[in-house]
């Protein structure tokens, strides 16, 4: 009997290990794909060297006047610009999209709005808490409207385009625009009102697990 216990309890030791070692290989997959699909969002903005993108071929930033950069502009033809977007092949100007194509839906317990932007009373799972308690819906800024287009991180919340709301001129607050997933907790942590990326030691600043990548500029702290 002694020798039974024994092995049993050697077996769910055993068991565990390995049910943490899949649990942190998943994790790792994850994030590895969250990062990948914020370099797209960069590059459908920013473009490429062998591809231009929104800006190059729209000379605008969708909404940035009203601080409303979406992710949804990259998705579908954008509302946000002025008139008469076609493409012209000989100015090489106007709208070319979509830039992401074939993206990974918003998960919602309400159908309807499923893989689109959620709206704030909105979750995930029926026992999750709601889009808004998890910061997708800020008092003083703008994701996203319902229904707007979405592209989603792993865990089902929709990366968003963040900037500053400080008072900075348009050069500055581009400087500072950041594509950001929630990370695994599925709350948006990092802040508008912060300028820093990582700290000279490498550690991330009120970020919580959030994913995040600057458009302009590297992830660095600056004073």
């Amino acid at each position: 009997m002694v020798e039974m216990v024994v092995v049993v309890a050697l077996l769910a030791i055993v068991a565990l290990l390995v049910v943490q070692s899949v649990g942190h290989v998943r994790d790792e997959a994850e994030e590895t794909v969250v990062r990948a699909n914020l370099q797209a969002i960069r590059d459908a903005f920013c473009g490429t060297v062998g591809a231009p993108g929104f800006w190059a071929d729209m000379q605008c930033v969708p909404g940035f006047s009203n601080r409303c950069m979406r992710i949804g502009n990259l998705l579908e033809a954008p509302t946000n610009v002025p008139a008469g977007t076609n493409f012209d092949r000989l100015a090489r100007r106007g709208w070319r999209g979509p830039y992401l194509q074939n993206v990974r839906l918003v998960d919602n317990t309400n159908e309807t709005l499923r893989g689109l932007f959620p709206a704030p009373d909105d979750r995930r799972w029926e026992t999750d808490a709601t889009f808004a308690e998890r910061r997708f819906h800020p008092a003083d800024f703008d994701y996203g409207t319902t229904n707007d287009p979405a592209l989603a991180d792993p865990w089902g919340n929709p990366i968003v385009l963040q900037m500053p709301t400080n008072e900075l001129d348009d050069a500055e607050m581009l400087r500072y625009a950041r594509v950001v997933s929630a990370g695994p907790d599925g709350r948006l942590d990092t802040p508008l009102d912060k300028l820093a990326g990582l700290t000279t030691g490498g550690g991330a600043t009120n970020r919580g697990d959030d994913l995040v990548l600057f458009l302009h500029r590297a992830d660095v702290y600056e004073a």
